[in-house]
């Protein structure tokens, strides 16, 4: 077996490094696989702002259409794709500042720096922050579990003899 929790947004190519996975797996084995998603209503509305895209490191984003694709063509089975979120979910009163956050930030993203940095002066804060940082969303499945098998040889043979 094979994990990898929070790594493939990180690679210049996710195939290849998708494909390595599989080609460090036994014939049979299982590649576990936890990232973001692009599936999540909050990335659809948000877009780039979303707060998952400016992570700096965060270079390749995938959802679960491409995992599915890559199976078929890397001979793997799907065996699980769920949409899961990190976070515990907040409460109602949270989810409502968390929305309403999220949408100043997306709408209006000079006003959110604005009041960001009104709120910063009237708490005391005198450490350098990041300003431009998305709001959070906490409420929504905007991760990944995937989880593939590797044929196992014996299915690749007749596959090729085909």
């Amino acid at each position: 077996m094979v994990t990898a929790f929070d790594v493939i947004e990180h690679m210049e190519d996710p195939k290849i490094f998708l494909t390595q996975l599989i080609d460090n797996t036994r014939p049979g084995g299982y590649i576990i696989i936890g990232t973001g998603t692009t599936d999540s209503w909050a990335w659809k509305l948000a877009k780039s702002k979303y707060y998952y895209c400016w992570i700096p490191e965060h270079i390749s984003f995938v959802n679960s259409a491409w995992f599915k694709q890559q199976a078929k063509e890397l001979h793997c089975v799907m065996h699980t794709i769920e949409e899961f979120v990190h976070h515990p979910r907040p409460s109602v009163m949270g989810l409502l500042l968390q929305s309403f956050t999220n949408f100043i930030y997306i709408l209006f993203p000079a006003l959110f720096l604005k009041i960001r940095l009104l709120r910063w002066r009237f708490l005391g804060e005198t450490e350098k922050k990041i300003t431009d940082h998305p709001p959070m969303w906490n409420m929504t499945r905007d991760h990944l579990l995937v989880v593939l098998q590797k044929n196992p040889v014996e299915n690749i043979d007749k596959e090729i003899n085909i």
